[in-house]
């Protein structure tokens, strides 16, 4: 019952993922095709430099859970998330990038697919910088150093699998993408100066970091974020350091939101090692503080990496009313070529609210296609 079942969900997920994707495709390849006919039109210089990427990554979930939303649940899952970035390159002085992205959940028991899409922005680099358009999440999101990993993030698939009870929520939660989602932006960032960057972005208007995954939808307005990165390497081995600060305001009065975060990570040979933290207030409600630190070794082909994720929220409305969290994942991968990496991640996540126990055990299997 269950390989048929799992079978069943992949086959239909193609069916709609490539009906979605060749649709996506087509709409890049559009853009890109009228921004030739403009180029050679007015500009008639050098022929443009075209490349395509992107990424395809499946995972097939199982996951145990213990707490009130056993019964919402569904313990066999199936996500999909598809990546694709036009560059084009002009005289060397120009370079736009066009990014597109679409995700995807697969419900086992109701056979039903749940396809939205992702990031889609634009960005224009020059010698001056890079210029930011579109729905994304911003570059706090894209500098922060999330714990390394070997597989997934602590807060992408295990956050969508580990559902908050109350307040926390467990998907993206250490940069500042757990206030936004993807959301319409306008940003800036510096070149590499002495291994220094800064990227400032603003969100205008209602945002929301809700999606299909998440069960308490949030909603603000008007954010403002500031993210510095520092990055060096040093006899072959890396090291880099970011922290940001967010502010926005909620859609109740006097409830105005505050972030900031930090990260570091340090590649020396075969083992990095990089941790992060987070901290949150909200004005007349509640703060919270998240801290995350990692390990991954890499051996040939072979890869072995273990986490150790916790946090907690104190209530200013009531006193009594605190959570804590505790998450472990170890994960095992194995390059099958460059661009091609399998592998299996095992984790535990608990959730302590108010004396009272969560636990949600699970594995995944995963595949990652990066072109």
């Amino acid at each position: 019952m269950l390989p048929g079942g799992l079978f069943y969900i992949i086959k239909l997920k193609l069916q709609i993922m490539n009906l979605i994707i060749n649709n996506k495709i087509l709409q890049i390849l559009a853009i890109s095709i009228s921004l030739t006919f403009s180029y050679h039109t007015y500009v008639r210089s050098k022929p443009l430099n075209l490349q395509i990427t992107g990424k395809i990554e499946e995972y097939i979930a199982y996951h145990n859970y213990q707490g009130e939303l056993k019964d919402k649940l569904e313990p066999y899952s199936v996500f999909s998330d598809f990546k694709l970035n036009g560059r084009l390159q002009f005289d060397k002085k120009v370079q736009v990038n066009i990014w597109s992205e679409i995700r995807a959940k697969n419900s086992y028991r109701r056979r039903k697919i749940s396809p939205y899409l992702g990031e889609n922005y634009l960005d224009i680099k020059n010698s001056k910088g890079l210029i930011h358009i579109g729905k994304s999440s911003g570059f706090n999101y894209d500098f922060t150093l999330e714990p390394p990993t070997q597989l997934i993030e602590d807060d992408e698939i295990i956050g969508i699998l580990s559902p908050s009870e109350t307040s926390i929520d467990l998907m993206d939660i250490l940069s500042f993408r757990g206030f936004t989602g993807d959301s319409i932006n306008i940003g800036y960032a510096t070149n590499e100066i002495n291994g220094f960057r800064v990227g400032v972005n603003f969100f205008p208007g209602k945002f929301s970091n809700s999606n299909s995954f998440l069960t308490f939808p949030k909603i603000y307005k008007n954010g403002y974020e500031v993210t510095l990165n520092w990055k060096n390497n040093i006899r072959g081995n890396v090291y880099s350091i970011t922290s940001g600060v967010f502010k926005s305001d909620t859609i109740q009065p006097n409830s105005t939101n505050f972030a900031w975060n930090f990260s570091a990570k340090f590649k020396v040979r075969n083992f990095v090692f990089g941790g992060a933290n987070i901290y949150k207030k909200n004005k007349n409600r509640s703060t919270t503080q998240f801290s995350s630190i990692a390990l991954k070794y890499n051996f040939g082909a072979f890869g072995l990496g273990g986490s150790l994720f916790g946090g907690k929220i104190k209530s200013k409305q009531i006193s009594t009313v605190k959570e804590k969290v505790i998450q472990k994942k170890i994960e095992i991968s194995y390059k099958i070529t460059k661009g091609l990496k399998t592998g299996i991640s095992t984790f535990r996540t608990k959730q302590i609210i108010s004396k009272k126990k969560y636990v949600n055990k699970g594995v995944t299997l995963v595949f990652i296609n990066r072109f």
